[in-house]
């Protein structure tokens, strides 16, 4: 027993030897497996966790807060470094899809260089669009497409530079194919003429792209249907020479225009009217400068002012009035508005209606007819009027004048609380740098309500907060350079 028990004993510690070396890679193997999961499974669990946390978007302040919006997911389909020239219709239709196209040459093409439409989204990026027989680029179809265009050139296009709705669809057929199945070509048609959906959007974003020369509008933004609404924002673009105006605006659109240079186009260099029943475009125009349109600067027949109004542009040398609106009111605020009109026409504000209009701490002065001519004086104040209708450069009491000057420069009224007649005094009009000297009596002379108090930190507005005249003061106001100030829009 004695030489059997250790042998025993050596027997058992073996096997438990064995076991715990069974365990140790069962202990080994489960942590590769954890390892494994933690580096290749769970990052991209926890990512597409967070992807659908965030599909949902809360809505906007002008949506129901019931209704949500799903981000789609769905990649760009990217079209880079191509010439896009030559075709029969349209150069390239992005239909339903969400396409890229970026260092593209896009000319030359039977119709629209661009089509987007029917709930596309398209991003066009540093690319030149031109000599197309129809507009440079079309926005249209059912659903809500949406467009965003930067770093881009659209000139000498046969249409509008930039053309967003309308009832037109692009052709799809030349006279043989007619000829060939009239009844598809009908079908078409029928197709064609339909109403879009409730609740139609075309939204887009133009940003720092040069429009000229097209033989319509460099944009014209057109709703040619009840249920049909138009975004447009356009910002720090150049557009001009175009044959039907600078920028064209109808029917029931949302319309932000601001830092833009609108100079030099046939007509107008913006216009708004409307050619459906109550269906006026709603306008924020600011910070512009609106120079040397053969017809007024601004040409609002029928608009409605969106929460700032007609703000802090310089406007000047059109050969129409500087501002002329007619049917709705305006609230225009901060403008300079200078050498409009020619021969005896041309005022620098010009009222075709009679309702009362809100028009306040604005500079007008060198306008051909008149400075502010308007059917009902009670909405206007703390304006500066000087030398309009060829008045001569009165006066030496800015605050005192006679009542021939005063309406001469007022359009037959007398002034109102807190109107000045004096020069204003810029620091170099003939270099197109209408900014204020520091003695300027235009200087902490605006209406005193904190609305239209001058931005913090003082600049580009001059002494204390209370509102500067001219584009210069108020909350909206920049710092203007006056390289953008001299105008260069070559190409």
């Amino acid at each position: 027993m004695d030489e059997v028990f250790p042998t025993m004993i050596f027997e058992k510690k073996h096997w438990l030897t064995k076991k715990k070396g069974a365990l140790h890679l069962v202990v080994i193997a489960t942590l590769l497996s954890l390892l494994v999961f933690w580096l290749l499974v769970l990052p991209p669990y926890l990512k597409s966790k967070a992807l659908a946390q965030q599909s949902m978007v809360k809505a906007g302040p002008d949506e129901p807060k019931e209704q949500t919006k799903k981000i789609d997911p769905s990649p760009y389909i990217v079209i880079l470094d191509n010439d896009i020239s030559g075709n029969n219709i349209c150069g390239l239709y992005i239909k339903r899809s969400r396409v890229l196209v970026e260092k593209c040459r896009v000319y030359q093409n039977g119709n629209a260089g661009l089509v987007v439409g029917d709930d596309a989204q398209a991003l066009i990026q540093d690319s030149q669009i031109f000599r197309q027989q129809g507009a440079g680029i079309m926005v249209m179809g059912e659903g809500s497409s949406r467009v965003a265009v930067s770093g881009s050139r659209i000139y000498l296009n046969k249409m509008a530079g930039v053309q967003l709705g309308g009832k037109e669809r692009i052709k799809v057929v030349a006279r043989e194919s007619f000829r060939k199945n009239p009844s598809a070509i009908l079908a078409q048609e029928k197709a064609r003429k339909a109403r879009p959906k409730e609740g139609n959007v075309i939204s887009a974003k133009i940003r720092n792209s040069r429009i000229f020369r097209n033989g319509e509008s460099g944009i014209k933004c057109q709703s040619e249907y009840p249920n049909q609404s138009i975004h447009l924002n356009a910002a720090k673009n150049k557009i001009f020479q175009n044959r039907k105006g600078g920028v064209f605006l109808a029917n029931a659109a949302k319309v932000i225009l601001h830092d833009n240079a609108i100079c030099d186009n046939r007509k107008a260099g913006v216009s708004a009217n409307h050619t459906l029943a109550n269906s006026f475009p709603q306008v924020d125009i600011y910070r512009n400068i609106i120079r040397g349109n053969e017809e007024a600067g601004l040409e609002i027949i029928a608009a409605r002012c969106g929460s700032v109004g007609v703000c802090n542009n310089l406007i000047l040398n059109n050969g129409g009035s500087g501002i002329r609106f007619k049917i709705t009111p305006m609230r225009i605020a901060n403008n300079t508005i200078v050498s409009n009109g020619r021969l005896t026409e041309g005022s620098g504000i010009d009222q075709e209606g009679k309702n009362t209009p809100f028009i306040v701490n604005n500079i007008l002065a060198y306008n051909m007819k008149t400075g502010l001519n308007v059917a009902k004086i009670k909405g206007c104040s703390y304006n500066l009027l000087f030398a309009n209708g060829g008045s001569g450069t009165c006066c030496d009491d800015c605050t005192s004048s006679s009542k021939l000057i005063e309406s001469k420069q007022l359009g037959g009224h007398s002034r109102r609380r807190g109107d000045l007649i004096c020069d204003p005094l810029f620091k170099n009009p003939d270099r197109f740098d209408y900014r204020l000297r520091e003695w300027s009596p235009a200087i902490d002379a605006g209406l005193p309500s904190p609305e239209f108090f001058d931005s913090p930190g003082g600049l580009p507005s001059q002494g204390g907060k209370r509102n500067d005249l001219g584009m210069t003061g108020g909350p909206l106001a920049v710092c203007w350079d006056p390289n953008d100030l001299s105008l260069d829009i070559s190409e």
